[in-house]
């Protein structure tokens, strides 16, 4: 048999939320047990009870008030499904956790519509991510960002390693940390990677819902993670789409295309400029510069261009003649094209996709449309809170004790 502090000690009991931290106004802090009784999906209520609660009544006869029966829980603030929320809770979720989660495109790329609705409302502190270079074929940024119109704060660390295909390793590691925006307290520690691979696609998916057309031919160049994770949200976006035209100078890639193509007329060709061949959007996801670049002449006169690996795939003509040129953060764009890599021969943008989220720039329904989202912290930390909530909801992940 467990004695009590053998079970208020025991991890599953603390993994399962069944731990409460209180305020005793005679002990000081405690931890109870919680109730193991769920009747509805509905969140757990959090501990402390309002300062007119009663003590728990094991205090009122001098025993060990841990053996109090719960009280009354406070309604004004609340915490999640299977993860009891404490001053000391800090939930873990790796990306087996994360693909488990009940998420759609559609929701991912509402999510990111709001955070750039309000970026162009002023609620967003989003600076310009600093780069350290630890290998002449790696990067490693650190991204903070705080959303005022959600109450929404978090950093993302993401890496990218050139030659870990090699290895095999994924190309980004990343991290996620969650805050509470009120005490700085950290909440979660989600996969970065996992929240990079999809708020880049959910990024070009409010572009894609902001540029007017009806796209029936979709060209990618690069079929590796982006470039599929790009074909579910172009398909979730834009389900008309009846043929998909792709490249990648990795041929493994093929059936993975196919698969997610359903029963789309799916074309697999051996080079970049065929894939954009016809095509209403052009989607580049390369890892290394192209030589030579993509003019994106050959695509439709009102194509999407959506280059996610900067310019190292589009050349400046594709930009140069494109009926409007936006960016997703304009001082990131200015901060890129001042270290002396990218964006050297490029005109300037025309504006930022959180204006044309707002109205206040308009896509024309002629002419190529460039949108170059470069990935900004904001992006991560909408996504983030997503998860995070969604994560409670399911019971999903770890919780652990931190600091």
């Amino acid at each position: 048999m467990r004695s009590l502090d053998d079970v208020y000690g025991w991890e599953q009991t603390r993994s399962q939320g069944l731990l409460l931290e209180v305020e005793h106004p005679a002990y000081g802090a405690l931890t109870l047990p919680g109730s193991p009784l769920r009747f509805d999906d509905q969140a757990f209520l959090r501990w402390p009870p309002s300062a007119r609660a009663a003590a728990p009544a094991g205090s009122a006869r001098g025993g060990d008030p841990r053996l109090a029966r719960p009280g009354r829980l406070s309604p004004r603030r609340t915490a999640s499904v299977g993860h009891m929320s404490s001053a000391h809770d800090l939930l873990v979720l790796n990306r087996a956790d994360l693909d488990r989660l009940p998420l759609t495109w559609r929701e991912i790329v509402d999510v990111l519509t709001d955070a750039f609705a309000q970026k162009a409302r002023g609620l967003v502190q989003n600076p310009p991510k600093p780069k350290v270079v630890p290998r002449a074929d790696a990067f490693a940024n650190a991204m903070p960002a705080f959303l005022g119109g959600s109450d929404q704060l978090g950093i993302k660390w993401v890496t990218g390693h050139e030659q870990n295909h090699t290895r095999g390793l994924p190309y980004i590691y990343g991290t996620l940390i969650m805050n509470d925006a009120d005490t700085g307290r950290p909440t979660a520690i989600i996969d970065g990677g996992w929240i990079t691979e999809m708020r880049t696609p959910g990024a070009s998916g409010v572009a894609m819902r902001h540029a007017p057309g009806r796209p029936r031919r979709l060209g990618i160049v690069g079929c590796g993670v982006q470039g599929r994770r790009h074909l579910e949200v172009t398909l979730a976006i834009h389900p008309g789409i009846s043929e998909v035209v792709a490249y990648d100078h990795r041929h493994a890639h093929v059936p993975e295309i196919v698969e997610l193509a359903g029963d789309r007329r799916t074309t697999f060709v051996t080079g970049p400029e065929e894939a954009l061949e016809g095509a209403d959007i052009a989607i580049t996801c390369i890892t290394r510069p192209l030589e030579p670049k993509l003019d994106a002449q050959n695509t439709a006169s009102d194509a999407l261009l959506l280059p996610v690996d900067y310019d190292d795939a589009m050349a400046a003509a594709a930009f140069d003649d494109s009926a409007v040129f936006c960016v997703d953060d304009l001082e990131q764009y200015a901060t890129v094209a001042a270290r002396g890599h990218y964006f050297q021969r490029l005109r300037e943008p025309d504006g930022e996709l959180a204006s044309v989220v707002a109205g206040q720039l308009e896509v024309p329904t002629t002419g190529r449309r460039m949108f170059l989202n470069m990935g900004v912290a904001m992006s991560d930390i909408a996504l983030g809170a997503l998860v995070l909530e969604r994560a409670q909801a399911a019971g999903i992940g770890r919780s652990v004790r931190f600091p």
